[in-house]
């Protein structure tokens, strides 16, 4: 905020110009890892949870409100930053999984349409003549015999809704979590 000279009246200036970037600058040295940022750094990675992270690597004599507090600062050193970004990527190398390849299978779910399963009469295909994209988005096969020995085939799809809104959420950049697609 800043004072006018000739008033008194305090301008608010935007939160962009008063944000400051967490970018590392280019010609600053990083150190290596401590021992203990080694061992957040390892907990950090399993579920991503720091104040959860901070309690598993350093036990029961640190408080949640600790905790809490401590794993914010370790997160915002640009050596812990630097080495939780190529353990990420190194860690998606390993598993050869990109975004490209998960929003694929998003859009296969998402799009997903029953015909494709059914034949003349709505009598279920054999499952080698469903093409392949239509057997991703399916979640479970149950098949179960009745007393008279006929079969009873249940097939239970992954939600569309759901598929529908993470897409919707990557292409539009909307940071609302909770939107429902119905």
């Amino acid at each position: 905020m800043t004072r006018s000279p000739s008033t008194s009246r305090v301008e608010a200036r935007p939160w962009s110009e008063r944000a400051e970037p967490l970018q590392q600058p280019r010609n600053v040295q990083t150190r290596p890892l401590t021992e203990k940022q080694r061992r957040f750094l390892a907990e950090y990675l399993i579920d991503r949870n720091a104040v959860q992270a901070y309690l598993r690597a350093f036990g029961p004599a640190v408080s949640y409100r600790s905790a809490a507090t401590l794993s914010g600062r370790l997160l915002k050193k640009v050596e812990v930053r630097n080495a939780i970004r190529e353990e990420r990527q190194a860690h998606a190398r390993r598993c050869r999984v990109s975004a490209d390849a998960v929003l694929k299978e998003l859009a296969l779910i998402a799009f997903s349409d029953l015909r494709d399963f059914f034949g003349d009469g709505w009598t279920l295909r054999p499952f080698d003549e469903i093409p392949s994209a239509a057997r991703r988005s399916v979640s479970r096969i149950t098949i179960r015999r009745t007393a008279d020995g006929a079969e009873l085939i249940s097939v239970a799809f992954w939600p569309k809704g759901f598929a529908l809104g993470k897409l919707l959420r990557h292409l539009n950049g909307s940071p609302r979590r909770n939107t429902r697609v119905r």
